[in-house]
């Protein structure tokens, strides 16, 4: 090319690379919390590198005349019609976040929380605290493998429910508030999501 001077137009190249496939992720109500962020970018990485054109989907997906080749699911509400509507419309679709009877993608929770166990005790803590939602399955998964470090170091795992409030941040909050009203023995805190540690250390504060 230098022999010949010719010169590649670079935005020429980026077309010839793009995929004629396109992904939606539907958001729905609530969008994404720091957690889910994590997904945002990866996804966003993953497409540009692959030239895949990326559709963010707000509006619910029985409005779209067309939809994607395929949507992500954020898992939030009506996540099951939402689900019988991508099959009615033979759309490939998977979900992030725990849900039966469908593809889901999920973290590693409980190899996490027992990480996550592992490292306060490590630190000299005992008197460690569980936070979280009972009702979601990702604090359950977290919470068990906390209980089981926890035994497995002859102690006793220690939980206050939250799931009283819609906001998570407010929710771990109002739990801990409680905990401290109590003056129940407490070196340290895990908590079941980001927002709802977010939560907690308002209270400590």
């Amino acid at each position: 090319m230098n022999a010949s001077g010719y010169s590649p137009d670079p935005t020429a190249r980026e077309l010839s690379r793009r995929s004629r496939h396109s992904v939606g992720i539907s958001l729905c109500k609530g969008g994404f919390g720091p957690y889910f962020t994590l997904f945002w970018r990866a996804l966003v990485q993953v497409a540009g590198e692959r030239g895949t054109r990326f559709v963010e989907m707000n509006e619910p997906l029985d409005t779209y005349t067309r939809l994607p080749d395929a949507v992500l699911l954020h898992n939030t509400e009506a996540v099951q019609e939402r689900l019988a509507l991508l099959a009615q419309r033979k759309v490939p679709a998977v979900v992030l976040g725990h849900q039966p009877n469908a593809a889901f993608v999920v973290p590693d929770d409980a190899g996490g929380g027992a990480a996550a166990t592992r490292c306060l005790l490590e630190l000299g803590h005992r008197d460690i605290w569980f936070i979280g939602d009972p009702s979601t399955p990702w604090c359950r998964d977290r919470y068990a493998a906390y209980s089981r470090v926890m035994a497995e170091a002859g102690l006793t795992p220690r939980e206050l429910a939250g799931g009283v409030s819609d906001d998570q941040r407010k929710d771990g909050q109002h739990t801990f508030d409680l905990l401290y009203e109590r003056k129940v023995p407490i070196t340290a805190v895990l908590a079941g999501t980001e927002e709802t540690a977010n939560g907690v250390r308002e209270s400590i504060r």
